[in-house]
């Protein structure tokens, strides 16, 4: 077993502080009633969630990962990874100026969601 001086030699040419690396958030969770989606940014630090309402600043790289019984995770078509990015900046839209993610939309209830405190006039879904 490693000392913890062996461990930070070893590791002493990233010059990585526990503060730069950013962290992980669960964005967006979607109910539908075949499957249910969760959208994170994982490791990023290039996205404002402050500025996550506008579609320009929604470039977050996409990973599709499938878990049923075969697990599967793979790079998307690029529509997909458009789409995911226009979810994310709906959501934050849709929640108004104090929302926050997570933002979870569940399409499993009698009714579709509503957003009564949306930032825009676009109410309508993504």
């Amino acid at each position: 077993m490693r000392s913890e001086s062996e461990k930070q030699r070893k590791y002493a040419d990233y010059d990585v502080q526990e503060d730069d690396t950013p962290d992980t958030r669960l964005l967006a969770i979607q109910k539908w009633r075949v499957c249910t989606l969760f959208i994170f940014d994982i490791s990023n630090n290039y996205w404002d969630p402050t500025l996550g309402h506008l579609a320009e600043q929604n470039k977050l790289p996409v990973v599709v990962a499938h878990l049923s019984r075969r697990k599967v995770a793979y790079k998307p078509h690029p529509g997909t990874r458009e789409r995911i990015n226009k979810d994310v900046a709906f959501f934050h839209d849709a929640n108004g100026f104090g929302g926050t993610p997570p933002f979870i939309e569940d399409h499993t209830l009698e009714s579709p969601p509503v957003y009564s405190n949306s930032r825009s006039l676009v109410n309508s879904g993504p």
